[in-house]
């Protein structure tokens, strides 16, 4: 296969995934099978990524492209859409103009970092949300709020509701991604409460480890909460003596493994004599507890550990300074008919990435900021102009300066790939 057919399969690619682009931005329609009836339905989405891995294709274009856009949400989170449409564009040039191109990307991202705004205001962070959402104004004012009220390293989550609209709730405590392991201790509606509960904290858990603690919480007239692998023999004891009345148990198994296990113990180890009170549901717990200052010594410890950290062990010890810190928030979304629902989800979670990404410096936007920036006024600069659509998009549009950079990065350096690429096999 000559390179000008995975140019063609490319270009075909990008057309697709390309139309999503922009506050003008339109919807594709996906088939794909539900897992749990079998059949096949319809989703509307305008995510880029979303449709980049469910392009039908199977050539060696499209697989190229689906690889740019995993690579693009691997490194920034963000700008799927943008990678693909620009790649597609710089397609259009010989490698020497784009080896031009590779040799100023340096220069390009130290002219964003001294162009990049530095105050993060709630109303600038509306206009970001604004653009990605599609002008939703009802997404702009949910995320705007809790992304301001949190910060880039707050923790945020998405769930489904089933009545129509968009609501957030702010979460006070250290949330859990683990349940309660038995349904036996469901004592509310809503699943187990617990306050002022007698905690212990283990990787594995047998009926000799938990004997003296539940006997001191029950001579207490307090719960009794153990976190960890339960053996069938100490799960039993505490099934049993719950249902018998002899006191208030409960037990939640962490599903984490491995590093991440330990620093969710050690977390909890440290929380444990403060905790207040407990809700868990089959999905998930949270532990509201008392500020004090064995856990801010641990926040302060996490907080200078992550200066020497990069990648997804920096992303996972800013989740748990999320947790500890409380900076949590839930946003309920519900629609009439599940492909809205998709559709709905989709743009709020755009929004959310594209909003915390303005937390690594703004500009006034990502076309405007490529277009300005021309240090020999060269003619392929031209091409990233028409490739963003500018003239399409208000002068607000405001866009991470960050993203600028990686997404212009990425498509330049895949661009020359392809372009030294003669044949596939």
């Amino acid at each position: 296969m000559q390179n000008k057919q995975i140019v063609r399969q490319i270009k075909r690619a990008v057309r697709v995934i390309g139309s999503t682009l922009g506050p003008k931005g339109h919807l594709v329609a996906i088939t794909t099978v539900n897992p749990n009836t079998k059949k096949s339905e319809t989703i509307l989405t305008k995510d880029g990524y979303k449709v980049s891995q469910n392009l039908t294709w199977d050539d060696a274009g499209t697989n190229f492209v689906r690889q740019v856009c995993k690579r693009q949400v691997r490194e920034v989170g963000d700008g799927t859409t943008s990678v693909a449409v620009l790649l597609g564009h710089l397609l259009d040039y010989s490698l020497k103009d784009l080896y031009v191109l590779q040799r100023h990307i340096p220069l390009l991202h130290k002219w964003l970092q001294n162009h990049a705004e530095c105050a993060i205001t709630r109303d600038a962070l509306y206009n970001i949300a604004m653009v990605s959402s599609n002008g939703d104004a009802q997404i702009s004012d949910v995320v705007s709020d809790v992304v301001f009220r949190n910060g880039k390293d707050g923790h945020y989550i998405v769930q489904e509701r089933e009545t129509a609209g968009i609501v957030s709730e702010q979460i006070k405590g250290y949330v859990l991604d683990s349940g309660y392991s038995h349904q036996a201790f469901v004592n509310t509606k809503s699943g187990v409460e617990m306050k002022n509960p007698v905690v212990l904290v283990k990787q594995f858990i047998s009926l000799a480890d938990i004997g003296n603690v539940a006997t001191a919480a029950i001579k207490e007239n307090r719960p009794f909460l153990c976190v960890g692998q339960c053996d069938e023999q100490a799960l039993a004891s505490l099934v049993q003596n719950h249902l018998n009345g002899v006191g208030q148990f409960c037990n939640i198994a962490p599903k984490e493994i491995g590093a991440k296990r330990a620093d969710i113990d050690a977390d909890l180890a440290v929380i444990a004599p403060y905790i207040t009170r407990v809700h868990c549901t089959r999905h998930g717990a949270t532990f509201e507890y008392a500020k004090n200052k064995d856990i801010d010594k641990l926040i302060d410890t996490i907080k200078n550990d992550i200066k020497t950290m990069s990648g997804a062990e920096k992303a996972w010890c800013k989740d748990r300074l999320a947790r500890l810190e409380s900076k949590i928030a839930k946003i309920y979304v519900g629609a009439e008919t599940s492909a809205q629902m998709v559709e709905i989800k989709d743009r709020l979670e755009d929004s959310i990435l594209a909003v915390l990404q303005a937390y690594d410096g703004y500009v006034r936007g990502g076309g405007l900021a490529l277009q300005d920036f021309s240090p020999t006024r060269h003619k392929v600069w031209r091409v990233i102009h028409r490739a963003v659509g500018v003239d399409n998009v208000p002068m607000s549009v405001i866009e991470p300066a960050n993203l600028v950079y990686q997404t212009f990065k990425t498509a330049v350096e895949q661009a020359i790939l392809i372009k030294r690429t003669q044949y596939a096999i």
